[in-house]
């Protein structure tokens, strides 16, 4: 089945009910999105003009697991994988030679069964990290706060996803290229209701999960923690000591003097203060406290020029009684771990390079919440509209033959 051969046309529209229904659904799916990213663009916009935080941005405390833990994950990954192969090889009866010889594409149903390995290695790595560091769920990115994560990422896909298919429209119709993908092959060699369904799961479930899971969660995660960590910790994991977060104290983005540019293009020209769970944007001037009443400019100047003490409170130190500030993860990670997840898609096609820009969209949101909940309703926004043309698609295959 070739797009290019597809056609809808009034007569065909006319002759069945049911496809004029799915493509008038469809469509009308697609102009309520570019409505709902327009509105989101002129509110981003708006909100950046007032300079008000564009992405509210969690504290952040640097992730604990080392590259040993890395290493691990790909070991549980593989041993899964050769474990649900040989379940789907001898219940679906499949010839081996043929697929490692590339002579047929693998049943959507053996590639479903398949991909259930991907969630089991996301949830034995899960317990891994929360056992062996003594952390909650939340410290492997699966935060509480559900509902608000959700909603932002659907925000950011709402922003960045038409910016990512414009981008494949331009390097498609530059290079003459088709998106190639092997579910979708799958997909063409048996149309089924069935088979739609189970590609739907492996596309908008399994691959988003461990997807985002291993290049935001663990990648980006570790990479961030990086910078300031000694070796031991970088490739063994650091200790399991316990910090004020765990106890609930309140915990504040360290400003930074002066911020970084993309920090500055997001809004984030601010701390933010954590109590109790409860998130609110605090301003320089309100972080840092003034000297008092009865300070004035030339006290200022004073004591600016005065040599400093050994009993001299360090700068900053007066910073809303906070007992351990935190800094911002450094930007470098979101680009690698952006840059890879595209690379990944190597083998399809140029999709690789829209997918890069999506790819760094995905850790610049993963840097600002810390929390795989917006990473993944992105993910499955995009994947999901795939999947929706794809089954508009083969309905009007099935209709012209």
């Amino acid at each position: 089945m070739e797009a290019d051969s597809l056609q809808i046309t009034p007569e065909l529209l006319e002759q069945h009910p049911v496809l004029a229904v799915v493509v008038g659904t469809f469509g009308m799916m697609m102009l309520g999105g570019l409505a709902g990213s327009a509105l989101a663009w002129a509110m981003v916009l708006r909100r950046w003009y007032q300079g008000k935080t564009v992405l509210p941005r969690r504290p952040w405390e640097p992730r604990r697991w080392g590259l040993i833990d890395l290493i691990l994950t790909v070991a549980v990954f593989y041993c899964l994988q050769m474990l649900f192969f040989g379940l789907g090889v001898t219940w679906l009866d499949i010839d081996v030679n043929a697929l490692r010889n590339a002579e047929a594409t693998p049943p959507i149903g053996f590639t479903a069964l398949v991909s259930l390995s991907n969630l089991g290695t996301v949830g034995i790595i899960t317990a891994w990290i929360v056992a062996r560091y003594r952390r909650g769920a939340q410290h492997a990115g699966w935060t509480a706060d559900v509902i608000r994560e959700v909603g932002i990422g659907m925000v950011a896909g709402l922003l960045v996803i038409p910016v990512v298919y414009v981008l494949s429209a331009v390097v498609s119709t530059a290079f003459d290229t088709k998106y190639a993908h092997p579910i979708l092959d799958s997909m063409r060699a048996e149309a089924s209701l069935v088979g739609f369904l189970l590609a739907v799961f492996v596309a908008v479930i399994t691959a988003p999960v461990s997807e985002e899971f291993a290049f935001r969660v663990l990648l980006q995660g570790w990479l961030e923690a990086i910078p300031g960590r000694d070796k031991s910790a970088v490739l063994f994991g650091a200790s399991s000591d316990t910090t004020a977060q765990d106890e609930g104290e309140a915990v504040a983005a360290k400003p930074s003097f002066p911020p970084s540019m993309p920090d500055v293009l997001l809004g984030q020209r601010s701390g933010n203060l954590i109590k109790d769970g409860e998130e609110t944007p605090v301003l320089v001037a309100q972080v840092v406290e003034p000297l008092g009443p009865e300070s004035s400019p030339a006290a200022e100047r004073s004591m600016a020029m005065a040599p400093a003490s050994v009993d001299a409170p360090a700068p900053y130190s007066n910073l809303s009684s906070v007992p351990a500030p935190t800094a911002s993860p450094p930007w470098w990670p979101a680009l690698v771990s952006g840059t890879l997840f595209g690379l990944a898609h190597w083998e399809y096609g140029l999709s690789f390079i829209p997918l890069i820009v999506f790819g760094v969209a995905l850790g610049v949101v993963y840097r600002a919440r810390q929390s795989i909940w917006p990473c993944l309703v992105m993910h499955m926004m995009l994947n999901a509209i795939s999947m929706a043309s794809m089954g508009v698609q083969l309905l009007v295959w099935h209709y012209q033959q």
